[in-house]
């Protein structure tokens, strides 16, 4: 029984890490096949470091 559960758990986890790296175009096919949803397929997907503003240099500071 230990091991069945064990086997669950490395097994998941494995469709996880797959699920994360698989490129973005086959995660949304994959979904849309498994009827997961748009959502679904973008798990874990940016389109670039500069969509979401994290990387831009902070602006002046006007009292200087």
């Amino acid at each position: 029984m230990q091991a069945l559960v064990v086997a669950l758990i490395v097994t998941l986890a494995a469709l996880y890490v797959l699920w994360r790296f698989l490129p973005a175009r086959w995660r949304n096919l994959a979904a849309k096949r498994l009827g997961l949803g748009a959502g679904a397929g973008q798990a874990g997907h940016c389109h670039a470091c500069s969509d979401c503003g994290a990387c831009a240099t902070p602006a002046a500071d006007s009292d200087k």
